[in-house]
């Protein structure tokens, strides 16, 4: 009984770490191209 208990916890841990990861690349590139328009705009 022991052995299934821990079982789930860890498949949920993996897809949670997961979508984390996804989640620091995608804000990384829009800042990048907020930058660089905003920067010719005031100039």
């Amino acid at each position: 009984m022991l052995t299934p208990q821990p079982t789930p916890p860890a498949p949920e841990a993996a897809p949670i770490a997961a979508p984390s990861e996804s989640a620091p690349p995608q804000p990384a590139p829009p800042a990048e191209g907020a930058i660089g328009p905003w920067q010719p705009a005031p100039q």
